[in-house]
């Protein structure tokens, strides 16, 4: 038994059969469309990143992070060779202080250094804040002391 179809429903089916394949074929077009699309969206931001990342617009980029890395090690570079010059001139110095004292133990042959260290101490008493220094938070207090003077105590 066959059932007869309204005729716009027969109409639609005969369309289908006859064009199915192209609509098929557009819907995978569209779908292909919006994948390339939703592809070239994401390209276009990692790309975007990329770039933002090697200039100077924030101080979170590679450049920049870089650069100032660079001028910091400069900086301390610059200490270095500062303290390598004071080494030296110390090292000379120390070098003409050794001279000289080898100069004079041969000059002197007769004078000795005893090189034992002493059992006591050779300054008992010695109180190393003695309170005569002033105090300069205070008032009437000068961190100076002047001849004739007698510094305030605490």
């Amino acid at each position: 038994m066959k059932v007869a179809l309204p005729p716009y429903l027969s109409s639609l089916g005969s369309w289908m059969r006859t064009h199915g394949l192209l609509i098929i074929a557009l819907i995978i077009i569209a779908c292909m469309s919006w994948y390339i699309y939703f592809l070239q969206v994401q390209v276009d931001e990692l790309r975007r990143h990329v770039e933002s990342a090697y200039d100077f617009s924030n101080h979170d980029s590679f450049d920049y992070r870089i650069t100032n890395l660079e001028h910091i090690s400069n900086s301390h570079g610059d200490r270095l060779k500062d303290l390598e010059t004071d080494t030296w001139r110390l090292n000379g110095y120390v070098n003409r202080l050794n001279w000289r004292t080898m100069q004079l133990e041969w000059a002197t042959p007769s004078v000795t250094v005893h090189g034992d260290i002493p059992k006591e101490e050779a300054m008992p008493n010695f109180n190393s804040n003695p309170g005569n220094v002033p105090w300069p938070s205070f008032p009437n207090n000068d961190i100076y002391i002047h001849p004739g003077d007698t510094p305030n105590q605490t």
